[in-house]
């Protein structure tokens, strides 16, 4: 009777997918408070309470494989007829794949911003070293290189200089 109400308690990864992320959502949400309590108290965080580094998708891929598959399982061999063979463990199933999906998801998504964030980085490197490059090859410029005329638009063929010299060096 005991492992028959712990099954009842952690069985919301064998309830329809809408009523399971709900809860889901939730329960995440209870262990993340716990472990922003520990983090403000310079407590050790707790297992899966750290919503910087607690990964929702492989919270519960990680729930179904190692208890609620095991259990469901169990159970639907320890109980008389096929409900748990037949309904419940297909739902874990359906479940356990919705989560596949979502870490594949996530991982892209991370994976894009990651590339998205280094695509940035190289062009504001590359800005800066042309903007260097221009700055250093101005001042090597002599005034013989200049264009007669003036004095604004000496500066102008200098930086065009520049940057015609810039570009052929990148």
């Amino acid at each position: 009777m005991t492992f028959i109400m712990h099954m009842a308690d952690i069985s919301n990864l064998a309830k329809p997918q809408n009523i399971s992320v709900q809860w889901t959502d939730r329960i995440l949400d209870e262990f993340f408070r716990q472990g922003d309590i520990e983090r403000e108290k310079g407590l050790p965080i707790s297992p899966l309470c750290d919503r910087t580094t607690t990964s929702r998708p492989d919270s519960q891929i990680g729930f179904i494989n190692y208890i609620i598959r095991p259990s469901f399982q169990l159970l639907a061999t320890k109980t008389p007829g096929s409900i748990f063979r037949d309904e419940v463990i297909p739902l874990v199933e359906s479940n356990y794949s919705f989560w596949e999906e979502d870490l594949k998801r996530v991982k892209e998504e991370a994976q894009a911003k990651a590339e998205e964030e280094a695509e940035g980085e190289n062009q504001v490197e590359e800005e800066t070293s042309n903007q260097n490059m221009e700055s250093s090859l101005t001042k090597e410029l002599k005034p013989e290189d200049e264009p007669s005329g003036s004095a604004e638009g000496a500066g102008q063929a200098q930086k065009k200089k520049a940057r015609k010299m810039a570009t052929s060096a990148a």
